[in-house]
């Protein structure tokens, strides 16, 4: 995903936004590898026909309920559709240290000239 250089720019801000994490191409390897290991040998896995009853599985798409890697998407109060252009202003700015200065003067003066226009 990160050859799309789109993605890449928003990847590079989106550590801001915590607990958002992006792992690296290895540690995904790893992690989702281990997870089919776990689903394949595992008599407890969720994946297994045996135990959809026990574990209240009603539709395959419950499945991520018992064995997701998400990287904070599920336990973030942002949405990733609303975090896109922030993301990419942050790492073209260099990280928060100028982007949250340069927002909230940029807000200020907007509501300063409403304000006089009223």
């Amino acid at each position: 995903v990160v050859k799309a250089t789109t993605f890449r720019w928003a990847y590079g801000g989106l550590p801001y936004f915590v607990p958002y994490e992006v792992f690296e191409q290895e540690t995904t390897n790893a992690v989702m590898t281990a997870a089919l290991l776990f689903d394949i040998f595992s008599p407890n896995s969720a994946a297994k026909p045996a135990n959809r009853g026990s574990k209240s599985i009603n539709n395959t798409l419950e499945l991520f309920k018992y064995n997701s890697f998400h990287g904070g998407v599920w336990r973030c109060g942002y949405s990733m559709d609303t975090l896109g252009v922030p993301s990419v202003l942050i790492y073209f700015m260099g990280g928060p240290n100028l982007f949250v200065p340069l927002v909230v003067a940029l807000s200020g003066a907007v509501s300063a000239a409403l304000y006089n226009a009223l």
